[in-house]
Protein backbone atom coordinates (compact mmCIF):
# COMPACT_ATOMS: atom_id res chain seq x y z
CA UNK A 1 0.00 0.00 0.00
CA UNK A 2 0.87 3.24 -0.69
CA UNK A 3 0.03 5.98 1.85
CA UNK A 4 -0.01 9.44 0.53
CA UNK A 5 -1.56 13.09 1.66
CA UNK A 6 -3.37 15.76 0.60
CA UNK A 7 -3.61 19.50 1.85
CA UNK A 8 -6.94 20.85 2.78
CA UNK A 9 -8.15 24.25 4.61
CA UNK A 10 -10.68 23.64 6.90
CA UNK A 11 -13.83 26.18 6.06
CA UNK A 12 -14.28 27.32 9.93
CA UNK A 13 -10.53 28.01 10.99
CA UNK A 14 -9.30 28.91 7.82
CA UNK A 15 -6.23 26.45 9.08
CA UNK A 16 -4.71 24.22 6.30
CA UNK A 17 -4.76 20.51 7.29
CA UNK A 18 -2.57 17.77 5.81
CA UNK A 19 -4.47 14.33 5.99
CA UNK A 20 -2.82 10.99 4.50
CA UNK A 21 -4.81 8.40 2.63
CA UNK A 22 -4.01 4.93 1.73
CA UNK A 23 -4.00 4.03 -2.21
CA UNK A 24 -4.78 0.18 -3.08
CA UNK A 25 -2.35 -0.66 -6.09
CA UNK A 26 -4.99 -3.59 -6.94
CA UNK A 27 -8.52 -3.06 -7.11
CA UNK A 28 -11.22 -4.78 -5.23
CA UNK A 29 -13.78 -6.33 -7.33
CA UNK A 30 -17.50 -6.81 -6.17
CA UNK A 31 -19.73 -8.80 -8.79
CA UNK A 32 -23.10 -7.75 -9.47
CA UNK A 33 -25.50 -10.64 -8.11
CA UNK A 34 -26.91 -12.31 -11.33
CA UNK A 35 -30.04 -12.97 -9.91
CA UNK A 36 -32.70 -11.07 -11.10
CA UNK A 37 -34.37 -9.01 -8.34
CA UNK A 38 -37.75 -10.30 -7.93
CA UNK A 39 -36.00 -13.59 -7.37
CA UNK A 40 -33.92 -12.43 -4.96
CA UNK A 41 -37.28 -11.41 -2.94
CA UNK A 42 -38.55 -15.31 -3.65
CA UNK A 43 -41.23 -14.06 -6.38
CA UNK A 44 -42.81 -17.08 -8.28
CA UNK A 45 -43.57 -17.39 -12.18
CA UNK A 46 -45.91 -18.92 -13.00
CA UNK A 47 -47.07 -18.76 -17.27
CA UNK A 48 -44.56 -18.35 -20.69
CA UNK A 49 -43.76 -15.54 -22.13
CA UNK A 50 -45.57 -16.26 -25.32
CA UNK A 51 -49.22 -16.22 -23.31
CA UNK A 52 -47.91 -13.81 -20.78
CA UNK A 53 -46.33 -14.51 -17.79
CA UNK A 54 -47.52 -14.00 -13.88
CA UNK A 55 -45.61 -13.52 -10.86
CA UNK A 56 -46.69 -13.86 -7.24
CA UNK A 57 -45.16 -12.40 -4.16
CA UNK A 58 -44.38 -10.22 -1.57
CA UNK A 59 -43.50 -6.63 -1.31
CA UNK A 60 -41.47 -5.95 1.69
CA UNK A 61 -40.84 -3.39 3.93
CA UNK A 62 -38.33 -3.87 6.85
CA UNK A 63 -40.38 -6.74 8.76
CA UNK A 64 -43.70 -6.26 7.00
CA UNK A 65 -44.25 -7.82 4.18
CA UNK A 66 -47.19 -6.99 1.50
CA UNK A 67 -48.76 -9.63 -0.70
CA UNK A 68 -48.61 -8.72 -4.29
CA UNK A 69 -48.87 -10.04 -7.82
CA UNK A 70 -47.84 -8.66 -11.62
CA UNK A 71 -48.24 -9.68 -14.83
CA UNK A 72 -46.18 -9.01 -17.71
CA UNK A 73 -47.51 -9.18 -21.49
CA UNK A 74 -45.64 -11.54 -24.46
CA UNK A 75 -44.64 -7.34 -25.43
CA UNK A 76 -42.97 -6.45 -22.18
CA UNK A 77 -46.04 -4.59 -20.48
CA UNK A 78 -45.73 -5.29 -16.37
CA UNK A 79 -48.78 -4.46 -14.49
CA UNK A 80 -48.13 -4.82 -10.72
CA UNK A 81 -50.88 -5.41 -8.14
CA UNK A 82 -50.79 -5.13 -4.07
CA UNK A 83 -53.90 -6.80 -2.21
CA UNK A 84 -54.83 -5.08 0.96
CA UNK A 85 -52.62 -1.13 0.98
CA UNK A 86 -51.33 0.01 4.95
CA UNK A 87 -53.28 2.81 6.17
CA UNK A 88 -49.64 4.84 6.25
CA UNK A 89 -49.98 4.94 2.45
CA UNK A 90 -53.63 6.94 2.38
CA UNK A 91 -50.89 10.49 3.45
CA UNK A 92 -48.13 9.39 0.36
CA UNK A 93 -48.12 11.56 -3.03
CA UNK A 94 -48.48 8.44 -4.69
CA UNK A 95 -51.57 7.01 -3.01
CA UNK A 96 -53.52 7.85 -5.97
CA UNK A 97 -51.59 5.05 -8.06
CA UNK A 98 -53.34 2.41 -6.11
CA UNK A 99 -56.44 1.67 -7.60
CA UNK A 100 -59.13 -0.64 -5.72
CA UNK A 101 -60.25 -3.35 -8.18
CA UNK A 102 -62.03 -6.84 -6.34
CA UNK A 103 -61.04 -8.79 -3.93
CA UNK A 104 -59.15 -5.89 -1.90
CA UNK A 105 -56.31 -6.02 -4.88
CA UNK A 106 -54.94 -2.92 -5.60
CA UNK A 107 -53.74 -1.90 -9.43
CA UNK A 108 -50.67 -0.13 -8.66
CA UNK A 109 -50.82 2.48 -11.92
CA UNK A 110 -47.43 4.00 -12.92
CA UNK A 111 -46.22 6.62 -15.29
CA UNK A 112 -44.33 4.50 -17.85
CA UNK A 113 -47.70 2.88 -18.83
CA UNK A 114 -46.10 -0.77 -17.88
CA UNK A 115 -42.60 -0.31 -20.08
CA UNK A 116 -40.58 -1.42 -17.20
CA UNK A 117 -39.31 -4.75 -15.95
CA UNK A 118 -40.42 -6.66 -12.91
CA UNK A 119 -37.24 -6.00 -10.77
CA UNK A 120 -37.55 -2.30 -11.34
CA UNK A 121 -41.55 -2.05 -10.75
CA UNK A 122 -41.10 -4.19 -7.27
CA UNK A 123 -37.91 -1.57 -6.13
CA UNK A 124 -40.12 0.98 -7.13
CA UNK A 125 -42.84 -0.44 -4.59
CA UNK A 126 -41.08 -0.86 -2.00
CA UNK A 127 -39.57 2.41 -2.28
CA UNK A 128 -43.00 4.01 -1.84
CA UNK A 129 -44.14 1.63 0.93
CA UNK A 130 -40.51 2.70 2.95
CA UNK A 131 -41.45 6.31 2.29
CA UNK A 132 -44.69 5.73 3.67
CA UNK A 133 -43.98 3.98 6.72
CA UNK A 134 -40.98 6.50 7.28
CA UNK A 135 -43.41 9.63 6.92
Amino acid sequence: MNKQFYLYRDSITNKIFARTFARIKTPIVVKRAQEPYWQQRGWKQYGSKKSGSKYYGFYKVGLKEFEGKAEVSPFGRTKLYIKEIPKELEHHEHYPCFMKESNGWYFIHNNDNGNFDLSSGILQVEQILTEAFNS
